[in-house]
């Protein structure tokens, strides 16, 4: 919950967003900030790519696959299938819109911070095991750029 906080809380300010930390790790808002899963526990909608539910739950709960949104957006959309849960993701945090295509259009502050940052932010209209290696390197990039020392200067 703290990292999705940490990058979520990063990105935003980078493109000039209002955000706060604060909220999205409080407990005491009135709705407080959950993991969400982007896929659901059902197995069936991709049994194109699993039979075995160890490996899909592995899959599922991948720090790739995990996202923040307010309690009660959570619970509202759970079972359904991301891509029926994609449009509404457009309307949450920066890390959540941004798997929505529409969040790359009109959106300036966020366009310049991915050209500047070389971060590999892309929109999913589906998501499968593919999806969730990108968006774990996704995530990777922006810890490294959270947590780099090259804003250091050694000599001093």
């Amino acid at each position: 919950h703290y990292l999705l906080a940490r990058i979520t809380n990063h990105i935003e300010l980078k493109s000039s967003m209002v955000s706060s930390f604060e909220n999205y790790v409080s407990k005491d808002i009135e709705k407080p900030y959950e993991i969400e899963h982007l896929w659901a526990d059902k197995i069936e909608y991709h049994s194109d790519e699993f039979t075995d539910k160890q490996d899909f739950d592995d899959w599922r709960n991948s720090f790739g696959a995990l996202i923040l949104v307010p309690s009660g957006f959570n619970q509202s959309y759970n079972a359904d299938k991301y891509e029926e849960k994609l449009s509404h993701y457009y309307s949450q945090n920066l890390l959540a819109g941004s798997l929505n295509p529409q969040c790359y259009d009109k959106n300036p502050s966020f366009n310049q911070y991915m050209k500047d940052s070389q971060l590999p932010f892309k929109s999913h209209n589906c998501f499968k095991k593919q999806d969730i290696i990108e968006r774990l390197d996704l995530y990777q990039k922006i810890c490294e750029e959270i947590w780099s020392i090259d804003g250091f200067n050694t000599n001093d």
